[in-house]
């Protein structure tokens, strides 16, 4: 292949990914192997969404609802009891919880030095972070229609085990980030307390993915598959810093639509919107999961499993 198609075709790809698409690549059959029961949220975190605010307020009694650091602690705490469950069965949907740990945590230790107002960012994450904890405890349950169509894929896919690591990975990025990101964003509101726009905030995190990705897609490797730093997709291999800049462009992207999402008049038209934004985590979500297969990137599912079995803590 000469320099010149080698190029166009890397960029093709790559242009796929963050613009999305709509074919029909597969469906979505129902679940086989399901982990553990999680049973919800725990209770403390029950107890700290009953009073959770749309909106961060410095008046709020709920230590999320007030953006405190102690938010950030109790979402990790979450995220923690979950990936517990999932690590010692070998889950599949393993990966994606511990690269979303890893962020959360990174919000927290380097939230002073890099984020102008905390409280917009850390009230933001629990309402973020609740949209992927119930969709999960919804698909688990069998409450399949309550279950976004972007995670519907991703789970489904986890749980048959059709993709790689980096697949399931990146199928529940797309999810949250896609589908999840614009719906928590117009909740919260794209304002900080003192009025002033989140925007800078919201794509400071961006740096925080480039400064994590490296050292969490090692952990990854280690810990369920050591192909994982290696992988290839079709014509682009995705290193660190090219995931870093997909995962800036959909949450670019998210900014977006949360705009849109606010500025529709009407219920027609917010359902409208709302419409796009499904169709297109969806879209994204059939691409990724066709360009991860273990059939086009390997390795074999068995194999992935050992290795898993092997290293568990």
């Amino acid at each position: 292949m000469s320099g010149r198609r080698s190029l166009r075709l890397r960029l093709t790809v790559r242009r796929l990914l963050v613009l999305g698409a709509l074919p029909v690549l597969g469906g979505c059959g129902p679940a086989v192997v399901h982990p553990p029961p999680l049973t919800g949220g725990s209770s403390a975190w029950q107890q700290l969404t009953a009073t959770l605010p749309a909106v961060a307020s410095p008046t709020s009694t709920n230590v999320c609802g007030v953006g405190s650091p102690a938010c950030i602690a109790k979402v990790v705490a979450e995220m923690n009891r979950r990936l517990d469950v999932l690590e010692v069965q070998c889950s599949h949907e393993a990966p994606f919880a511990l690269m979303y740990l890893r962020v959360t945590q990174g919000v927290g230790v380097q939230g002073a030095r890099r984020f102008r107002n905390r409280q917009y960012l850390n009230h933001l994450d629990a309402v973020f972070a609740n949209l992927y904890f119930t969709a999960y405890d919804n698909w688990q349950a069998g409450r399949t229609k309550l279950v976004p169509e972007a995670w519907r894929i991703a789970f489904d896919a986890a749980d048959r085990g059709t993709v790689t690591v980096l697949g399931d990975i990146m199928l529940g990025m797309n999810a949250h980030i896609s589908r999840d990101l614009p719906f928590a964003l117009a909740r919260t509101g794209l304002r900080e307390p003192d009025g002033k726009s989140g925007q800078a905030d919201f794509n400071r995190v961006n740096g925080l993915l480039g400064s994590v990705t490296p050292a969490v897609l090692n952990q990854e490797a280690a810990r369920f598959d050591p192909t994982l730093t290696r992988a290839v997709l079709p014509a682009i291999a995705l290193d660190p810093s090219s995931l870093q800049q997909v995962l800036g462009d959909w949450r670019s992207e998210s900014w977006h639509n949360a705009e849109r999402l606010l500025a529709a008049r009407t219920p027609a038209q917010r359902a409208r919107v709302a419409r796009t934004i499904e169709l297109g985590a969806a879209g994204r979500a059939r691409l990724i999961a066709s360009l991860t297969s273990n059939l086009v990137i390997g390795p074999d599912v068995t194999q992935r499993n050992a290795y898993c079995r092997r290293h568990r803590a």
